[in-house]
């Protein structure tokens, strides 16, 4: 089963998409296994261990809040201050109210370390009676508003993710401490790591098959800008085991665009896609070959193949106005784990 942003309520889609102001991952310091980030305006701070990475979104008053997205354990959360409702309980209702015509809904409280947080969770009564289909939100009163939560994962949390409400208490004095961003994004279940700036979001908990070429989902990057990157795994795609030379991956992107083996890929929305140049990498970082179109799906776009061996990962990247250097700043800094014994 496929759907998109699963477990994302409106209200936490508006953190994800709007302008990010980069006070985001500091990078992890050997003596320090968790970190605070504070949620912007709301006086109160999430403790999160610092495999994290944590974005915080300031340009927009109305739509403050941090996004942290936990890249190996695909999880994912988002915090924001709401300075427009009465109370957690009055948001809870509200929540209830609009989504209940057509969704079987619970609403709990739970005493936290900052006070009393309400809990709303609710699925759609078409959809499959299993976690993955619930969406959880959390409601908590601070000094300042409610603190929105709400996260989402694969596999869901068993606790509903009630332990990642129970980190949230009041700033120090001083507030929170800030430290340098790290831009690497490892994920050692597929062997791989690569480097993405601030800027970028990082989803990787998600259901969603591979990009183009079908394979395994590793992970989401996109910035405000509009750029989206898709990094896929496509080891063991059957159909690319004799797939060597540029030209021959040249005809695997052709046939499989021609197929639709990715209808919910990077090649939506839109399905008119030109023909792609191809050449070799020219990667200092690793063995790979480049593909470049003018048009996918209304924007240019540019896959980068790496290869190791029998190793086969794809880092598809689009937007409207894409960088000068067509993502290779990035496509440089990828690199395969040593496998572990």
């Amino acid at each position: 089963m496929r759907r998109p942003w699963p477990g994302v309520p409106l209200a936490l889609l508006l953190i994800i998409t709007t302008s990010v102001a980069t006070a985001a991952q500091p990078a992890p310091d050997e003596d320090m296994v968790m970190r605070t980030t504070e949620v912007p305006g709301s006086g109160v701070g999430v403790t999160l261990p610092v495999e994290w990475r944590i974005w915080s979104f300031t340009d927009d008053r109305a739509r403050e809040g941090i996004f942290a997205n936990d890249v190996q354990g695909k999880r994912t959360c988002a915090f924001k201050l709401l300075t427009d409702v009465s109370s957690a309980v009055a948001m809870a209702d509200e929540t209830v109210h609009a989504v209940s015509r057509q969704s079987v809904v619970q609403q709990t409280t739970h005493d936290v370390p900052a006070g009393t947080a309400v809990h709303v969770s609710y699925r759609g009564e078409s959809l499959p009676d299993e976690p993955w289909f619930v969406q959880h939100h959390y409601y908590l009163d601070v000094p300042r508003g409610v603190v929105s939560v709400g996260c989402y994962g694969d596999p869901p949390a068993v606790d509903r993710w009630l332990s990642i409400v129970e980190a949230i208490a009041p700033l120090p004095a001083d507030g929170a401490a800030v430290t340098p961003f790290d831009p690497r994004v490892e994920v050692p279940e597929n062997g791989l790591a690569v480097e993405f700036g601030a800027e970028w979001t990082v989803d990787s908990a998600s259901r969603w098959r591979g990009g183009v070429l079908g394979g395994d989902f590793v992970f989401r990057a996109r910035t405000v800008s509009a750029a989206d990157c898709w990094m896929v795994d496509v080891t063991d795609v059957l159909s690319l085991l004799e797939v060597s030379s540029p030209d021959d991956w040249r005809t695997a992107f052709i046939e499989a665009v021609e197929q639709e083996q990715a209808p919910f890929g990077p090649m939506s929305p839109g399905r008119h896609v030109t023909e792609p140049t191809v050449a070799d990498a020219g990667l200092s970082s690793a063995n790979g070959v480049r593909l470049d179109w003018e048009n996918w799906g209304g924007q240019p776009a540019t896959a980068w193949v790496f290869l190791d061996g029998e190793r086969r990962v794809v880092l598809f990247c689009r937007s409207e106005e894409p960088p000068d250097d067509d993502w290779l700043s990035i496509a440089e800094t990828f690199e395969f784990l040593p496998s572990e014994e």
